[in-house]
């Protein structure tokens, strides 16, 4: 039986594949950029100061209409970078229309598995906390002192424990996304496909999947903040109070932080696919 990969060999298979497929993932993940100009359009027609007036309604309404688009499009290229990986790892298809034109029959079974696991990370959780908040908040109005510092105490390990429980939950349906697309895992049969990947090797699991995207993100964190510091400095240097140019900057900034994301998404997915692939081959 093979053994987990290590962080080394996995961050270097890993970068190995973003580098040898990275126009195909490319030409999936920059259709970000064309989901993101109804917002664009909303930051051009924002206007100078408080007055409301139909093209500040305007402005409103493109950029919620940018923010709905833009979540509907990160799913839909999320599966199709998923529905790719294992077909680019084996030196098959790679025309990113392909997989984008297939993700449309994966989106709702994507969402669905997403939602069943918002459940368990976030949700389930949460109401022991609430109680115990509740509780304490009752308490915190009655005269008993010693009621008070025991519900605290509650209280606080309680946020404890949920805490524990939604990082526990987080890992062990961390590889919903990849068992709903790649495997035709549907519903809950997903969550206990990848509940039982991690059964019994959570903390290895644990330092394989949070390392390496801790390391991506601060990469790519640290280039995007450099960048926007660059061009805000030339901003504030060049607009001089003048609201076109300001807004002009605004909108080099939003295409600035879109274009790192779709640089940053694949890496991300890469990483978790590829322990996800090993857990697979070494159950």
């Amino acid at each position: 039986m093979k053994s987990l990969l290590s962080l080394g060999a996995l961050i270097d298979t890993s970068f190995e594949h973003y580098k040898k497929h990275l126009p195909s993932i490319l030409g999936t993940t920059l259709w970000l950029l064309a989901a993101a100009i109804p917002s664009a359009i909303g930051i051009v027609l924002s206007q100078d100061g408080d007055a409301v007036n139909v093209t500040t309604w305007m402005s409103f309404g493109f950029s919620a209409l940018g923010g709905i688009i833009g979540v509907l499009a990160s799913i839909h290229i999320s599966v199709a970078l998923i529905a790719s990986l294992r077909e680019q790892k084996e030196g098959n298809i790679t025309d990113p229309r392909v997989f984008l034109k297939k993700a449309f029959s994966l989106d709702l079974s994507y969402v669905w598995a997403t939602i069943l696991k918002s459940i368990f990370v976030g949700i389930i959780p949460l109401i022991p906390l609430l109680i115990s908040i509740g509780a304490f908040s009752f308490a915190l109005r009655s005269e008993n002192g010693m009621l008070v510092n025991v519900l605290a105490i509650v209280a606080f390990v309680t946020i404890l424990l949920a805490l524990g429980g939604a990082l526990k939950f987080s890992l062990h349906y961390n590889f919903v996304p990849y068992a709903t697309v790649l495997d035709g895992k549907r519903g809950m049969e997903s969550l206990r496909t990848s509940a039982a990947l991690v059964k019994g090797r959570w903390w290895p699991i644990f330092w394989r999947v949070f390392l390496p995207k801790a390391l991506y993100t601060l990469i790519f964190v640290v280039i995007l903040a450099g960048t926007l510091w660059t061009t805000g400095i030339i901003g504030i240097a060049l607009s001089q109070g003048s609201f076109f140019l300001a807004k002009l900057f605004a909108l080099t900034n939003f295409f600035i932080s879109t274009l790192i994301n779709a640089f940053l998404i694949p890496i991300l997915l890469l990483n978790d696919y590829y322990v996800y692939e090993n857990l697979r081959e070494t159950k």
